[in-house]
């Protein structure tokens, strides 16, 4: 199956670029169709089943590592280039998504120490 233009575009991105790296090798990067789901890397919402994804396999010092990101993603990193305002507000959403679930734990983990 040939990707579409915007797959192209969003794996010609890198979505690691500025970050001090150990010298990883990526293994695997591709567009899939998911089916079950994941948790995207950038946006940290979910990656719904049906839709494309891409997925990064990684071999580091740490062992492999995969990632994923969700179809809203791809398409940011498809455009960066041109529109870098788009990554930047999903990158932030990720941020805001993680912080909730941070602050979300750390109030159970308070409650079932009571």
């Amino acid at each position: 199956m040939k990707p579409f233009r915007w797959e192209a575009e969003a794996l010609a991105d890198d979505p690691f670029a500025g970050d001090f790296g150990n010298g990883e090798v990526a293994l695997s990067d591709k567009m899939v169709t998911t089916r079950g789901g994941g948790t995207c890397h950038t946006c940290a919402g979910e990656c719904e089943p049906g839709t494309r994804n891409r997925v990064l396999t990684e071999r580091g010092d740490e062992g492999l590592e995969t990632f994923r990101w969700c179809q809203p993603c791809c398409f940011a990193m498809a455009v960066y280039g041109i529109r870098p305002s788009i990554g930047d507000a999903r990158f932030a959403l990720g941020e805001e998504r993680r912080a909730a679930r941070r602050l979300a734990t750390s109030r159970s983990q308070r409650v079932d120490e009571s």
